[in-house]
């Protein structure tokens, strides 16, 4: 009976937590969910008549401990804290409609829009923010952009119910 309680203690513990704390397990983002923007996922370039169109359809996330030395000597070490890094991927498809306007625009600059990737609480406030960019090639029609979001502390990664990929419009 004890055995089971402390085993139903321990799942608790990893079950409520943005990753898993438990240093003899492996480090993975746990009920936290990796999505795309549902209102900001979708762009198109163009004016009325899109003239090419991006879709932001999935993303992925890892949870990375990274363990901080507080003083460190020839003879000895004293452990410091331990910051998170959540490393995060989305892919990306997209279509040229129009052949000669995306030629024009990419004349003497490339197509890169950039994703901002969010981590946010239950009730939404973003805890965190990191910014990748796809390149938009001639004759594609996917990508895929990644990011990580660094410097989050414990209590924060405890916080981190989601995980949400946006365009970032106006650039």
């Amino acid at each position: 009976m004890r055995l089971f309680t402390l085993a139903f203690l321990l799942g608790s513990i990893v079950m409520l937590c943005g990753c898993d704390l438990l240093p003899e397990q492996k480090y993975t983002a746990n009920n936290v969910v990796a999505r795309p923007s549902a209102t900001e996922s979708g762009m198109m370039w163009g004016g009325d008549q899109a003239k090419i169109v991006a879709n932001i359809d999935s993303v992925v996330i890892e949870c990375i401990p990274i363990e901080k030395v507080k003083n460190e000597s020839s003879t000895s070490k004293s452990r410091g804290n331990t910051e998170y890094e959540i490393a995060a991927s989305a892919s990306v498809t997209y279509s040229i409609i129009d052949q000669k306007f995306f030629k024009d625009i990419t004349l003497f600059k490339s197509l890169e829009p950039a994703v901002i990737f969010e981590a946010m609480t239950a009730s939404g406030v973003v805890i965190g923010q990191s910014r990748g960019t796809v390149r938009v090639i001639e004759n594609g029609s996917v990508g895929k952009v990644s990011a990580k979001i660094m410097g989050l502390t414990r209590e924060e990664i405890k916080r981190i119910k989601r995980v949400e990929a946006r365009w970032e419009y106006g650039r």
